[in-house]
């Protein structure tokens, strides 16, 4: 069993992998209750972002619609037939081992289309040090985007207190919080998240539209739904940049 096996490693390797680990949990604990919400939708968002040689686009939009609502756009279905999963940088602080380390042994097939390639040749060969490095570079790259897209989310919520025309005690302001954490919606959604009744989401809902927070998307004159643009453009960035090799490319 890989998991057994004695590894040695280049002490360098190993204090990038644990500055790696650190860095992981230390998002996590300050940082990860802001993007849990999104966990699905950025997974998915990623993966598809990542897949250059299937050459598909899938839209924060039309996941977030469908996790929400159950809708499978177009866009939607592509997209999800097409994802590599990649792996989850998840229970970093729950396990001693550096993160780089850990992710070599339980993932070991990584996709040789992707930058792994010449690294998974060596480890395959019996040198684990090069995907322990890559891995660790891939964690540093994503702490990086995690805390861009939370930098952006919540300047999107504070330019929206200069848009919405409500009173301070108001629950469109608590709509608008959603919007962060769920940026496609219907009223069922609202009496769910939020305990307001369907007969009067539109209260709530139409200073949003009038502020240009919130657009409608469906065309039906009942289970409307809408979709907040904004904070799906940075769902989208996110996924573009996780995409690429670099942030800087």
């Amino acid at each position: 069993m890989i998991a057994e096996l004695e590894t040695d490693l280049p002490a360098r390797v190993l204090a990038d992998a644990d500055m790696a680990g650190r860095e992981v949990a230390r998002f996590d604990a300050e940082l990860g209750d802001e993007i849990a919400p999104f966990a699905s939708v950025l997974l998915r968002s990623e993966s598809v972002a990542s897949s250059t040689i299937e050459k598909s686009a899938a839209c924060a939009r039309a996941i977030a619609e469908a996790e929400a609502l159950g809708t499978t756009g177009g866009c939607f279905r592509s997209s999800v037939r097409r994802l590599h999963r990649s792996p989850p940088r998840t229970g970093c602080a729950r396990d001693r081992r550096p993160a780089g380390l850990r992710a070599t042994r339980r993932h070991p097939d990584v996709d040789p289309r992707r930058p792994y390639f010449e690294a998974l040749g060596s480890y395959r060969e019996g040198n684990p040090a090069p995907i322990v490095e890559r891995l660790s570079e891939a964690s540093i790259l994503a702490d990086i985007n995690d805390r861009h897209l939370v930098s952006g989310l919540r300047t999107i919520r504070s330019q929206w207190n200069s848009q919405i025309i409500a009173r301070s005690d108001s629950a469109v302001h608590r709509v608008a919080d959603l919007l962060i954490r769920q940026p496609v919606f219907d009223a069922l959604t609202l009496r769910r998240k939020l305990g307001i009744t369907t007969g009067n989401a539109r209260r709530y809902i139409d200073p949003l539209v009038t502020a240009g927070v919130i657009i409608e998307f469906t065309d039906r004159a009942c289970n409307r739904a809408w979709r907040a643009p904004e904070v799906l453009g940075a769902l989208d960035g996110f996924a573009e940049r996780a995409g690429r090799r670099t942030l800087g490319t």
